[in-house]
């Protein structure tokens, strides 16, 4: 019986405070040296969406058990059964990864791949738990 399998992303990571460092970095540039309105008119939006990023913290990810995936989209959950599940298909793109539940009952789930770990992470995981996993 494997414990628990838990992979979270939220939206302040490293990545996003960086940014949001960033921005407030012009910020003080564009009123120190009196920035035109339309240098206003391009930053203000990109700004607005990095600080509600922050703000907000959206959560991304899965809870695997020896019974059920739970995948977390931003406060929304998806709930399977393992047993439900058949295969999962995973293509690696050179630029990004498409996962795709393939259930029992011959639906087919993309997944949001900032949801997932990475693909021997998320391989190794889902193969203790009896799910084939396919990687093309």
């Amino acid at each position: 019986m494997a414990d628990a399998y838990t992979y979270e992303r939220t939206t302040r990571s490293p990545v996003y405070l960086a940014a949001g460092g960033f921005c407030v970095l012009l910020l003080v540039l564009a009123i120190l040296l009196g920035a035109p309105w339309w240098i206003w008119a391009v930053w203000a939006p990109v700004s607005a969406v990095v600080f509600y990023l922050l703000w907000a913290n959206k959560s991304y990810g899965i809870r695997l058990t020896d019974t059920e995936l739970a995948i977390e989209t931003d406060g929304a959950s998806q709930r399977f059964a393992l047993s439900a599940i058949d295969h999962l298909h995973v293509r690696d793109w050179s630029d990004s990864t498409d996962f795709e539940l393939h259930l029992k009952d011959g639906t087919e789930v993309s997944v949001f791949s900032e949801n997932m770990p990475g693909i021997q992470a998320t391989r190794t995981e889902f193969e203790k738990r009896g799910v084939r996993v396919e990687v093309s």
